[in-house]
């Protein structure tokens, strides 16, 4: 009985540690705002490749209309957005805690 009990709490830590450091992992992945984007398109389903051959590019005159930063991909990048429906290809940035950032498709916005 005493066995069972060590195993299980053995593995609820290894389990915690792991989610501990996947967490950390995608935190640190949305230090740079570049990354952020890229971060974001994996989890809405773009192709790896493409978010590891895309750079995203600031641009200040849009950053000011929509008075948040906004990054863009080159269309060639753009993926389709499942839920907000159409081809992304810019993002808007927010920023939590001064450190970590969050990019949302900019098409959320504009409909």
């Amino acid at each position: 009985m005493g066995k069972k009990v060590r195993h299980r709490s053995k593995f609820k830590i290894v389990t915690y540690s792991i989610l501990g450091l996947i967490m950390l992992l995608f935190l640190a992945a949305t230090l740079p705002p570049k990354n952020a984007v890229g971060t974001t398109m994996i989890i809405n389903g773009a192709s790896p490749m493409s978010v590891i051959r895309c750079h995203p590019k600031y641009h200040p005159k849009e950053s000011k209309f929509f008075k948040m930063p906004v990054y863009s991909i080159p269309i060639k990048y753009a993926y389709t957005d499942q839920q907000a429906g159409g081809r992304v290809s810019a993002f808007a940035i927010r920023s939590f805690m001064g450190t970590f950032h969050v990019a949302t498709p900019l098409n959320q916005f504009l409909g």
